[in-house]
């Protein structure tokens, strides 16, 4: 250590300290009474090598001692010259100097610093040559691409549904019309029913009835004073009373804005085909009786064109509103 303190401290060395710690020739000459020549000759640096380089052992920031036993040196050796005692100095500072690096190689850690050594960059030039295999880029951009493919696909959806709705019209068009069809021809049929049953009627009743008088022979027992019939229209059910003694319900007036409130109309309560026979009697005797017009199962015969028999009516809502249990008659 003592040669580390003259390296960071120079000032604080003397000859009395450094020339015991690395003087091996010198003071061995001075043991065997050649005292005089140490006084004449400084240590070499090669001396000091030497001295260096015999083994010592010491531990880092310890106090180095030395293997060697040294002898003192002789008062004689403190009284040399200044320019011996500066040679001496400055070879014993190389001395130090290398004992120090050999110090500081043996036991790195204690005292040396380890920089890290950046490693040399190398550029290297991006070539930009047209050899490179060329990308071709399509001009059309991945939105405009995704938003065509949903245009098409909703293109595509309006289509069909309008092909649905193209298809259900022409459905419904088509049922339309066969149902209109249908319709008409029913229409048809039951015209031509009721006008050949009409034309069978009119016949019947010309073929099988006179014109009958009020007084055919026969009396009414049904008391129709309570009828509240016109005096024309008591004459007609008397007629129909005495014609037909198995009808034992009529009706005549009731408060209502129709022929029956103005007591012209005669409700005759029969159904079924005894109802048609009392029908086609009054069509046949309309003159003589007055007889406007007649309904029974929802078909009407009117005085103003007797020619076309009995017509259908429209529905009404019921039973009794369509005439089905009784014969309407209306006397003017």
């Amino acid at each position: 250590m003592t040669a580390r303190r003259a390296i960071l401290d120079p000032g604080t060395e003397s000859d009395e300290l450094i020339a015991p710690a690395f003087s091996r020739s010198a003071p061995r000459r001075g043991i065997i009474g050649e005292a005089s020549e140490a006084e004449d000759s400084p240590i070499s640096v090669a001396a000091a090598r030497r001295a260096i380089s015999a083994p010592i052992s010491f531990e880092p920031d310890d106090a180095i001692v030395s293997t060697r036993k040294l002898p003192k040196v002789s008062d004689k050796s403190s009284k040399t010259s200044p320019a011996k005692s500066r040679r001496l100095r400055r070879g014993l500072f190389g001395a130090a100097a290398a004992a120090t690096a050999s110090a500081i190689l043996v036991v790195p850690s204690a005292v040396s610093t380890v920089t890290a050594q950046t490693p040399p960059v190398t550029e290297t030039a991006i070539s930009r040559s047209l050899d490179r295999e060329e990308i071709a880029v399509n001009p059309v951009t991945l939105a405009n691409e995704r938003a065509a493919a949903e245009a098409e696909e909703a293109r595509i959806l309006e289509e069909a549904r309008q092909a649905e709705e193209e298809a259900a019209r022409i459905a419904e068009e088509a049922a339309r019309i066969a149902e209109e069809e249908e319709l008409a021809a029913q229409e048809a049929e039951a015209e031509a029913a009721r006008q050949s049953a009409s034309q069978q009627d009119s016949s019947d009743a010309a073929s099988t009835l006179d014109t009958p008088s009020a007084a055919t022979g026969g009396s009414c027992s049904f008391d129709g004073s309570g009828l509240g019939l016109t005096p024309m229209a008591y004459s007609t059910f008397q007629a129909v009373c005495a014609q037909f003694p198995g009808v034992t319900s009529y009706g005549g007036w009731r408060a209502s804005g129709d022929d029956h409130g103005a007591g012209q109309a005669i409700d005759i309560m029969i159904s079924g085909p005894a109802g048609w026979d009392i029908a086609n009697w009054l069509v046949a005797n309309s003159s003589s009786l007055n007889v406007e017009y007649v309904i029974f199962e929802q078909r009407m015969w009117g005085n103003w064109q007797p020619s076309a028999g009995f017509t259908l009516m429209e529905d009404r809502g019921s039973i009794t509103q369509n005439h089905y249990d009784h014969v309407h008659v209306t006397v003017r």
